[in-house]
């Protein structure tokens, strides 16, 4: 979607996709839904994030239009995965995509995350534009993070 759309649609048929090295899985993105506390219906808001999620027309077609790859197993498996992508000169990605999801294992969302991520984000920049120790740096955001979430 980022690339074909916005980021370097010029640059389309130039692009691959490959797994990581070394046998290594991970994502980067994703996709959520929810209901605002305040929300007035909350009862059909829980119903349409049912029908967008759990209904397999429905993770196909955002496939399909928004490259939002289906967190629905039985999704995982409609021939839409198996067409070439003109942007990827034609690979057929989708099945590679599919090999890694099969792969990444679930991680638990924590309410602390965005703390942790402004932390170690702060800490990175010192590695790579101060040439800060990356001990030194891993050491100070986990004194930081100690104190930001009083844990």
């Amino acid at each position: 979607g980022h690339l074909t759309n916005w980021l370097a649609k010029e640059s389309a048929g130039n692009w691959r996709s490959a797994q990581l090295p070394n046998g290594s899985f991970g994502y980067w993105g994703g996709s959520f839904y929810a209901i605002p506390k305040k929300a007035q219906n909350k009862a059909a808001a829980w119903d349409f994030i049912k029908f967008l999620t759990l209904n397999k027309e429905m993770q196909i077609e955002a496939f399909r239009k928004l490259d939002a790859f289906p967190s629905l197993i039985a999704a995982q498996n409609d021939p839409f995965l198996d067409e070439p992508i003109a942007y990827l000169g034609g690979q057929k990605a989708r099945q590679q995509w599919k090999v890694a999801a099969d792969k990444i294992q679930a991680i638990a969302v924590d309410k602390y995350d965005p703390v942790a991520k402004d932390v170690v984000n702060a800490e990175l920049e010192k590695v790579l534009e101060q040439n800060k120790d990356i001990k030194t740096a891993l050491a100070d955001a986990q004194t930081a993070l100690k104190k930001r979430v009083r844990r």
